[in-house]
């Protein structure tokens, strides 16, 4: 064999073995393959194992993800109903669904997330400004629309991104809102004002409640005092009347002795220490000082 056909030996080896080599392809389990003949897709294996196409550069493999993927959006500013503003943060659940759709309309993976943030951006805005602000932050689990916007939003991009992009949209989700910093100080004022107002409200009720405690209570004490000097005002009487009861009785008996204390305090209440008495001998009151008659009945 001359020189000139090992040559030919050794290219044609050379060539058999680079068609071999870029006639099979090989997709994994989490990949689709796209075969592309000069730049226009002809084929799309969506199956994992061993594929076989024309050889380069006539046809070419193109691999895209088959698994879902999260897209994280830098927070935006939008605006709500009643023309309030708020910084969302949102996130989106997506994956291929039609890898010629995709490979067509973005080429790569990072134009693909960068059309996506525009749809997913301009539905939120579009769904927010048709809600109002308490609607969307509310604790009230029944006033709070904000699991029925999203939703609405994620409907809207998948069907956008279905046509546009071969992309199906699992999810959008917003992970924190936010107030726009501009508005930080208006809000901070108007909630500062809240809380006075509530304040105050607070304050009154306590003042009006206090109010009523207070004249309830002097009610009290006043019936109170009523009944108390009433059933005084009866022990009383009633005391009274039982010495004056044992007052008779003691004098029914004791006759003569009250007669001698009437008279001695009768003389108590017209004489004074100064005073000087004459008394003639036989006069009741100079027989009652010298010989009194007590007849005092001992009734122990």
């Amino acid at each position: 064999m001359n020189l000139k056909a090992k040559i030919w030996w050794l290219a044609g080896g050379l060539l058999s073995v680079y068609i071999a080599a870029t006639c099979f392809v090989t997709v994994n389990e989490h990949e689709y393959a796209v075969i592309t003949q000069f730049g226009r897709p002809v084929k799309t294996i969506t199956e994992a194992g061993l594929a076989v196409k024309l050889p380069n550069p006539v046809q070419a493999v193109t691999p895209l993800e088959k698994r879902v993927q999260m897209l994280r959006l830098e927070p935006s500013e939008y605006s709500t109903r009643d023309r309030r503003n708020i910084v969302v943060d949102n996130y989106v659940v997506w994956r291929i669904v039609d890898p010629v759709v995709f490979l067509t309309s973005t080429r790569t993976t990072e134009i693909a997330q960068q059309r996506l943030n525009t749809i997913t951006n301009s539905q939120v805005g579009a769904m927010l400004a048709s809600y109002p602000l308490d609607s969307i932050l509310n604790v009230d689990s029944e006033q709070n629309q904000l699991d029925k916007l999203f939703q609405q939003v994620s409907e809207r991009v998948d069907k956008v991104s279905r046509q546009e992009l071969g992309i199906e949209v699992l999810a959008v989700r917003a992970v924190k809102f936010g107030y726009s910093p501009r508005n930080l100080k208006a809000i901070y004022d108007r909630m500062s004002s809240e809380w006075e107002r509530l304040s105050k409200q607070y304050r009154a009720q306590g003042h009006e409640e206090a109010e009523k405690i207070r004249a309830r209570t002097e009610q009290e004490i006043a019936e109170l005092k009523s009944t108390a000097y009433r059933d005084s005002q009866i022990i009383k009487g009633n005391s009274e009347a039982r010495a004056a009861e044992l007052y008779s009785q003691a004098f029914e008996s004791h006759q003569e002795f009250f007669e001698f204390v009437r008279t001695m305090e009768a003389y108590k209440a017209v004489l004074d220490n100064n005073s000087r008495l004459v008394l003639p001998s036989d006069s009741d009151l100079f027989e009652q000082l010298v010989n009194p008659k007590l007849d005092v009945k001992d009734e122990s």
